[in-house]
């Protein structure tokens, strides 16, 4: 609940996507989904599965609004990059 009222905070509805990982659990695409948007899947990296940045700045159109990260198995996101890709 808290993550689908995030997004409508963030005002994202029909149209907008949201890039979100492949590997994550199905409660990070349904509030993307109950709000509208469309989930858009950025690839994992082998070595930590978490979403790789290279793939994000791949998956990156005008009608990209949102990028959700999720940290898995005490791997945290490449942040300081993601970050600079926001």
């Amino acid at each position: 609940m808290a993550i689908h009222l995030a997004l409508v905070a963030l005002g994202l509805g029909e149209g907008d996507e949201v890039i979100v990982p492949t590997f994550t659990y199905i409660a990070s695409v349904n509030p993307i989904l109950q709000v509208g948007a469309t989930p858009v899947f950025g690839d994992s990296l082998a070595d930590t599965w978490q979403m790789s940045p290279e793939d994000i700045r791949k998956k990156i159109t005008p009608k990209t609004k949102a990028l959700m990260v999720v940290h898995l198995y005490g791997h945290p996101c490449e942040m300081d990059e993601i970050m600079a890709i926001a």
